[in-house]
C-alpha cells in the first residue's frame, strides 16, 4: 500500500514483488503519468484520492486488500506550509493505528525521513518512532540515510525509516542461529 504515487516509479517496482499494490495520489497530472507508465502491470489499482481516505477504504473493506501489509508512507510534502496545515504523515500514521490490525501489517516504511529532522514542526523522529511503536510494539525500527550522489528516482535510493514485526522476519534470526 502506497501513499504519494507521483510518477509511479515505487508502485511499478512494488508490483514485481507484491501480489497487489493499492496506490494514493492527489495531484491528477501525476496519477494519470503513474497510470500511463504502469499500464501493462495488471497488478496495481490506483487512486485519486488523498492517502488518508485510500487507507480508511481499504481498512473499512471498501477497497478490497488481503493482509499481510506493507506500507510505503511518501504522500507527505516537505517543510511547506501545506504539509504544516495538512499533517499527512501523522494522519496517515493515525489511520494505520486505529483502522488496521497491528497483526495485519508485516512493515511501515516512511520515505524522506531525513526530512523529519529538518521541519520538526511536522513530527520529529522521536514522536515518528512512538508512533510506530503505537501501531505495533513488536515493530523494529532502523532507518537509511542517502550517501553519495543521488542518482534517483527509485525506491531504493531514498532515507526510509523501516517498521517491521520482527515475529513476521524471524526467517533471519532462525538462520543466524543455525
Amino acid at each position: 500500500i502506497e501513499t504519494g504515487t507521483h510518477l509511479g516509479l515505487t508502485s511499478f517496482r512494488g508490483s514485481l514483488f507484491a501480489k497487489y499494490v493499492h496506490t494514493a495520489e492527489i495531484e491528477s497530472v501525476f496519477h494519470e503519468e503513474a497510470k500511463s507508465r504502469c499500464k501493462e502491470r495488471e497488478n496495481i489499482s490506483f487512486h485519486l484520492m488523498s492517502s488518508d481516505k485510500m487507507l480508511l477504504d481499504i481498512a473499512s473493506g471498501k477497497i478490497p486488500a488481503e493482509p499481510p501489509f506493507v506500507f510505503w508512507l511518501d504522500a507527505h510534502l516537505g517543510n511547506s506550509d501545506l504539509e504544516l496545515a495538512q499533517q499527512i504523515l501523522r494522519k496517515e500514521l493515525e489511520v494505520i493505528k486505529n483502522n488496521f490490525n497491528k497483526d495485519d501489517i508485516a512493515a511501515l516504511l516512511i520515505d524522506d525521513t531525513s526530512g523529519l529532522t529538518m521541519a520538526p514542526d511536522l513530527i520529529n523522529i522521536q514522536d515518528c518512532m512512538e508512533m510506530l511503536l503505537d501501531i505495533n510494539p513488536n515493530f523494529r525500527i532502523s532507518s537509511t540515510f542517502r550517501g553519495g550522489e543521488y542518482k534517483g528516482p527509485t525506491p531504493f535510493d531514498a532515507d526510509v525509516l523501516f517498521a517491521y514485526d520482527a515475529d513476521k522476519f524471524d526467517m533471519f534470526l532462525s538462520r543466524r542461529r543455525g
